[in-house]
């Protein structure tokens, strides 16, 4: 009987730990496709600008 509660309670720290590194890179991810999008903005925006600039 306790081999069985000693697994189930492994088996609960596992899947803890695998929701909480799941969670962080999905936080993570999340982080770095907010910061992505002002840079793509800018990258876009100077790169039309400079087309702009050379076809006038």
């Amino acid at each position: 009987m306790r081999e069985r509660e000693d697994k189930s309670a492994r088996r609960a720290a596992a899947c803890f730990v695998i929701g909480a590194l799941a969670l962080g890179a999905s936080f993570l991810a999340m982080t770095f496709a907010v910061a992505a999008v002002p840079v793509v903005c800018l990258l876009g925006f100077t790169v039309s600008a400079h087309r702009a600039r050379r076809t006038a």
